[in-house]
């Protein structure tokens, strides 16, 4: 039993979501009415026992992948080399796969060969976790566990199949999901896997960053992104997927600092908030160098920079305290109208509350920034008051770079309150020293 409950196999299969339940309980019939039988597998039947929400559904059996082919009206050979042929039914894409073992893994990501299996047990024993080498049968609810991932699931351990250092040998990115598991699957990693993964922590440099990225990503997403960055610095695997996170870029106590601050925000963490927090430096080409060495995209890049420097900009407004005490004019105050309609400025406020929060200060003054903000967004107009550009120049603001920067200024300070029509505008570019 998993949390006090009986595991029944039939229960589990019920549970199986429309409208995946449907499509596989039809592939699984057409596989046993040829004399093969189906199971779904991994983390399908994992979430199903955790109760946790199933995502997709990935089907096993000893059907060879020309066979797979032959029986179904739709399909997609799009691992067939590997055994794996995508079934369509109904509209939806499931993948069937041929029991099978692997050999060699000279690329750390792919097997150089593999050899068609009969059973579980043998399919069982090429992947990575126990919690993953489950096989549930969806007509008859029969569950197969070769290798006692039910009894893990149910101490709420995270163990390796087989010999923990050999699997991550094989695949460096099992290092990454080693973390991501346990701290989304709220699994204890067992006895010796940190261990391994320290010791065998040199397969990530066999991983592209794209991957690295990629399973980042899914970390942050995770309820417990905390608890998996923690155990990536406490193997040394942070030093090597975090680029500026060790040779020489955070000590132990700004590392320590910045796990706090991803601690002190809400799940999930977006990507480019968890990269910021992790990848932020004071130099915003510092941030945007360690973000690019993931192989992110540029979007993705600009967005942890932003968030960064936007963070600390907000953290400097938050701590000033009341704008109108501290004798702000109105093309201050309509700049705080800009920031507030900034798609950017809610998570950058989320960092910056984070980052008191880490180093046990209030977050009382972001709560009220947020407030006041949010007031100011609502209560300016919809659109700045401006003055055409033609008008700006018969003033006597030069074109070019002068004339652009009158224009910004002119449009926060209507945000701001400063005037609402035209003499209000020309009177206002006069006293600022921009018109003549």
């Amino acid at each position: 039993m998993v949390n006090g409950k009986t595991i029944d196999g039939a229960d589990l299969a019920a549970r199986i979501p429309a409208p995946w339940r449907e499509s596989t309980l039809a592939i699984a019939q057409v596989l046993g009415d040829a004399g093969h039988r189906a199971w779904v597998v991994g983390g399908t039947v994992r979430d199903l026992i955790l109760g946790r929400p199933v995502k997709d559904v990935d089907i096993v059996s000893d059907a060879l992948p020309d066979r797979v082919e032959a029986l179904f009206e739709k399909t997609i050979p799009v691992g067939k080399a590997f055994g794996i042929v995508v079934v369509v039914m109904d509209g939806l894409e499931l993948e069937v796969a041929t029991f099978r073992e692997e050999t060699g893994y000279s690329d750390q990501r792919r097997p150089d060969s593999i050899r068609y299996a009969s059973d579980a047990a043998t399919d069982a024993r090429r992947r990575d976790f126990t919690c993953n080498a489950l096989f549930l049968d969806p007509l008859d609810g029969t569950i197969v566990d070769p290798t006692g991932g039910v009894q893990d699931l149910i101490e709420r351990r995270l163990r390796a199949v087989g010999d923990a250092v050999d699997r991550f040998r094989e695949d460096g990115l099992r290092l990454l999901r080693m973390a991501r598991f346990s701290a989304a699957l709220g699994l204890e990693p067992a006895p010796g896997l940190l261990e391994a993964a320290r010791a065998e922590r040199g397969s990530l440099a066999g991983v592209s960053p794209e991957r690295v990225l990629g399973e980042l990503g899914k970390i942050f997403a995770a309820e417990r992104a905390t608890t998996a960055i923690q155990h990536l610095e406490d193997t040394g695997l942070g030093d090597l997927c975090l680029p500026g996170w060790g040779q020489g870029g955070f000590d132990a106590g700004q590392k320590a600092r910045r796990i706090r601050m991803l601690a002190a925000m809400a799940s999930p963490i977006p990507l480019a908030s968890g990269l910021a927090v992790l990848l932020g430096d004071a130099d915003t080409k510092g941030t945007r160098d360690r973000v690019t060495a993931l192989r992110a995209s540029k979007d993705l890049r600009e967005s942890a920079a932003v968030l960064w420097d936007h963070s600390l900009l907000l953290e400097d407004w938050a701590m000033a305290g009341e704008p109108e005490t501290n004798g702000l004019g109105a093309e201050e105050l309509g700049r705080r109208v800009l920031v507030a309609r900034m798609a950017a400025t809610a998570p950058a406020l989320d960092i910056a509350s984070a980052r008191a929060a880490a180093d046990g200060r209030s977050t009382d003054p972001f709560a009220r920034l947020a407030e006041e903000l949010d007031g100011r967004h609502r209560k300016a107009p919809v659109s700045p008051f401006e003055l055409p550009s033609q008008r700006l120049i018969e003033l006597g603001i030069p074109k070019g770079p002068a004339l652009g920067l009158a224009i910004a200024r002119m449009r926060a300070a209507s945000l701001g309150g400063a005037f609402h029509d035209v003499k209000g505008a020309e009177d206002w570019l006069v006293a600022s020293g921009l018109a003549k």
